[in-house]
């Protein structure tokens, strides 16, 4: 990824999205806001329980760097659903209730998620001038979340799978992402989990699990090329002191933000 440092915070942006005029994007990390404690102290998530003051200072910090109307900014309230809603020019907080995915064809929207271990996963037809932001955590995988968004731009937009770019961004890697054996069985879908659980010695009830993998997985599936593809080696719990993990600090952390806007 690249790095680029704005004038208070700074943000990270992929290879294949970085060169594409029609659009923006950005993924924050954890600097240059004003949350103290666990928070601090660029947390933009309202549902970790952070001061609701320091965050709306924090969001229109990101709006000001970004040099972007921090009204045209849309959050999902994010459920580890398989929601996924269209942002366009009636758009309201309301609408964006139990939504894990924003979809968009609309020009100066920012769509958004905020995570701190999950997967942010960005979305751009340069076809149909289209794009997408989905949250996924296991749950979310699980709920095929990533199969959801991709159909979703295909049915509002006309999107075709093998058009679209697809960038996964900083998240819990594979080494440091423990859970239980119940999980990948949650998941249910053999494919999708291939190539990501690994067993952990002397751990019976304990397996290894690899977001990224079963997201590649199912991007595979869904039709979407591997050469479109980009995805993130920074992992959150490794690189704590530049990104946010729940995993590592507990859930009253703070969020970072991944977004993207078309021009």
């Amino acid at each position: 990824m690249l790095r680029k440092q704005l004038q208070g915070i700074n943000i990270r942006q992929f290879e294949l999205l970085s060169g594409l005029k029609p659009v923006f994007h950005f993924v924050t990390d954890r600097h240059g806001g004003v949350s103290e404690g666990s928070y601090a102290s660029l947390n933009l998530s309202h549902k970790v329980n952070d001061l609701p003051g320091n965050v709306c200072a924090n969001r229109k910090l990101l709006a000001k760097n970004l040099g972007i109307e921090e009204t045209m900014f849309y959050f999902p309230d994010q459920c580890h659903t398989a929601t996924v809603k269209e942002v366009n020019h009636e758009t309201t907080d309301l609408d964006l209730v139990s939504a894990d995915s924003l979809i968009t064809n609309t020009m100066g929207k920012v769509i958004c998620v905020t995570t701190a271990d999950c997967l942010p996963i960005l979305l751009f037809d340069p076809v149909k001038n289209a794009c997408g932001v989905v949250h996924a955590g296991w749950r979310g995988l699980a709920e095929k979340i990533i199969l959801y968004a991709i159909y979703a731009m295909k049915r509002n937009y006309g999107c075709l799978p093998c058009d679209i770019i697809a960038c996964i961004g900083p998240a819990i890697s594979a080494a440091r992402y423990e859970v239980g054996t119940d999980v990948p069985e949650k998941i249910a879908d053999n494919n999708a989990t291939k190539g990501a659980i690994r067993s952990i010695p002397r751990k019976k009830d304990k397996v290894l699990l690899d977001l990224r993998r079963i997201a590649c997985n199912q991007l595979i599936y869904a039709g979407v090329d591997v050469n479109k593809t980009e995805i993130s080696d920074c992992c959150t719990f490794m690189q704590n002191s530049d990104f946010y993990s729940a995993r590592k600090e507990g859930f009253h952390t703070g969020r970072f933000c991944t977004g993207i806007m078309l021009l």
